[in-house]
């Protein structure tokens, strides 16, 4: 299933697949960083393990404890970076193609896990947090 998330993302970002992890755990970081601690914790359950299992220990434990303030300007710009040869529109796609794929596999795995979508998060989990994240600075959500 991993390989499946990071080829997907691949095909829909135009990264190579070394790039594509670097760019899922890049999205990943920043959405767990900037959850509150409980959400994260149920992000992180949702989450393909294999993306939670390129997270430290350290880190998975910040996610759980403390929340972050870092912005999507931010996160666009390391993506630029390190995936993108510092195209900053090419790494605002690929975040934006990071965000789908998470909404779509959380959304798959939550019902999967039997459990009921929410009335008014119906698009999946990552809209609440999202929804979080709106009141802190974000732009593009």
């Amino acid at each position: 299933m991993l390989d499946d998330i990071f080829q997907l993302f691949s095909q829909k970002s135009g990264l190579s697949s070394n790039a594509a992890r670097i760019g899922l755990s890049l999205v990943s970081k920043f959405l767990l960083g900037n959850a509150e601690p409980q959400r994260a914790s149920g992000l992180m359950s949702l989450l393909p393990s294999g993306i939670t299992n390129m997270f430290s220990n350290d880190e998975r434990q910040r996610f759980t404890s403390t929340q972050e303030n870092v912005s999507e300007d931010e996160v666009i710009d390391r993506i630029s970076h390190e995936c993108c040869n510092g195209d900053r529109e090419k790494g605002k796609m690929v975040y934006q193609e990071a965000i789908k794929v998470l909404r779509e596999k959380t959304v798959r795995q939550k019902q999967q896990q039997g459990q009921q979508q929410e009335k008014e998060g119906e698009e999946g989990f990552l809209d609440n947090i999202f929804d979080s994240l709106k009141g802190s600075g974000g732009g593009l959500f």
